[in-house]
């Protein structure tokens, strides 16, 4: 039997965006073989990532995929197929669902392909890639409630003095791999950028899931792009923003493929239609309050607004109000907040300035009319805070990731006291994720933007999966 294995791929790469490697198995024999295939997401098919000391880093493969991406189970069945004498299968395949991405280094990639009933055990050559970790400028996060829960982030990157922007979807309820992290806006100038979330839920296919439009603006335009998994689709659309108007940053599509923007002017809150023509105005009207968030569902538009705590206003499509009321009053000034539509979950951070000492959290549910408040009347870091983000689980506790002016990154979650998480960087770029399980999200000069879980009570380094810097 001589079966072959060949990898191909390129000789540099970030840790920002996934990295593609084409993988060809050939069948020199003169008999048939039965074997996984090569979308088979055992581990059948596996890369090897090491350092140029022969040192290994990791595995990627089926099983670690989806051990990254759902949390679930691990479902090793294999998807068996004929290789025909002659004859070879080829695929390119993303790494970015396997792992993290790689870590910034001189590395060393292999495949090898096993399957103990063909008797097979093939090894690629080696391929010797060099990861660089470009500075982080921004990134932005969008959650995304269509068919399944997902977290979608927009990095916002430098490398050469260029601009780069690197669109990346996370599973909300696991975000360690990417289920991809592709570069976009190759060649066009962007100032600020952000996608879409669907204004509907899907019932018939996942493919929404992986639908979205970007939008950014070059001056006083903005264009949009539809994307399918991290890639552009069809042609830019793009139009002047309205004199006087501020673009906001929140932005949906319709089932129909309809992307609605939304502005606001001198107190006055608009929802605008993006069309290949033009911004056509759905409606506008007068808010009572600053707008802190905005997003719709199929039958109207809900926002969120600073007023002297935090205020609720639902609209119909054409400016009428359905629905207003004061959820919550604070004497902090309105640090951060968020709403789900198509959940009705909304949730909030006040917080003291300058120093933040200070908090008060609050979560709510629209339809079960659930809320939960936490406050903090002095954070137990001694240190002014640079960076922090927050999110409140299920049961209403609030969880935060603080870095303070000392370049330290702690976590603060129910259970007392605060955990230390990285050091020695000078903008983390924080974002916890804590539906049940507890994510943390920062940049690390030598291993890029990652997500872990945490777990306060294991052994060692409180996150899992951990791996030590090069």
């Amino acid at each position: 039997m001589s079966i072959d294995l060949e990898l191909r791929a390129a000789r540099t790469g970030t840790t920002h965006e996934g990295f593609k490697v084409h993988v060809r198995l050939r069948n020199r024999g003169s008999e048939p073989v039965e074997a996984p295939n090569l979308f088979d997401t055992s581990a059948a098919l596996n890369f090897e990532l090491f350092l140029v000391t022969a040192r290994k880093l990791r595995n990627m493969n089926g099983m670690t995929g989806q051990a990254m991406l759902v949390g679930a189970r691990p479902d090793g069945r294999q998807m068996i197929e004929e290789l025909a004498a002659g004859e070879a299968w080829e695929r390119t395949i993303d790494l970015a669902p396997f792992h993290y991405p790689l870590p910034a280094g001189n590395l060393v990639l292999r495949a090898t392909y096993e399957y103990e009933p063909a008797q097979l055990r093939l090894f690629s050559e080696l391929i010797r890639v060099v990861v660089t970790n470009p500075a982080l400028e921004s990134i932005r996060f969008q959650y995304e409630n269509c068919m399944l829960d997902s977290l979608t982030a927009i990095l916002h990157t430098v490398r050469a003095g260029k601009p780069g922007w690197i669109l990346r979807q996370y599973n909300y309820g696991s975000p360690l791999a990417a289920w991809y992290s592709e570069p976009i806006l190759e060649n066009e100038p962007a100032e600020t950028a952000m996608c879409s979330t669907a204004a509907f839920a899907w019932a018939e296919t996942f493919d929404p899931m992986f639908e979205r439009w970007v939008v950014w603006t070059v001056g006083d335009r903005v264009k949009a792009r539809r994307h399918v998994s991290g890639k552009a689709s069809g042609e830019v659309r793009q139009a002047e923003i309205p004199a006087g108007c501020r673009l906001l940053p929140w932005c949906n599509h319709e089932r129909g493929g309809g992307l609605l923007l939304y502005f606001e002017a001198d107190g006055r809150f608009e929802c605008r239609r993006m069309e290949a023509d033009g911004l056509p105005l759905a409606f506008g009207c007068a808010t009572a309050g600053k707008v802190s968030a905005a997003g719709a569902d199929e039958e109207s538009v809900h926002l969120l607004m600073e007023q002297r705590g935090l205020a609720y206003q639902r609209l119909s499509f054409t400016g009428e109000t359905l629905a207003e009321t004061r959820l919550f009053r604070s004497r902090l000034p309105l640090h951060s907040c968020r709403i789900e539509p198509l959940t009705g979950r909304i949730k909030a951070l006040f917080r003291e300035r300058p120093r933040g000492g200070s908090l008060e959290a609050f979560g709510a549910s629209l339809r079960s009319g659930e809320t939960s408040h936490t406050a903090i009347d002095r954070l137990p870091l001694h240190r002014p805070l640079t960076e922090l983000s927050f999110d409140v689980d299920g049961l209403g506790r609030l969880h935060l990731l603080a870095a303070t002016d000392e370049g330290k990154l702690y976590y603060l979650g129910p259970q007392r006291g605060a955990a230390l998480v990285a050091s020695g960087e000078d903008r983390y770029f924080p974002e916890i994720v804590a539906p049940r399980s507890v994510y943390l999200g920062y940049f690390d000069s030598r291993l890029g933007y990652r997500f872990s879980q945490f777990k306060r009570g294991r052994r060692g380094s409180k996150l899992v999966p951990f791996e030590e810097p090069l």
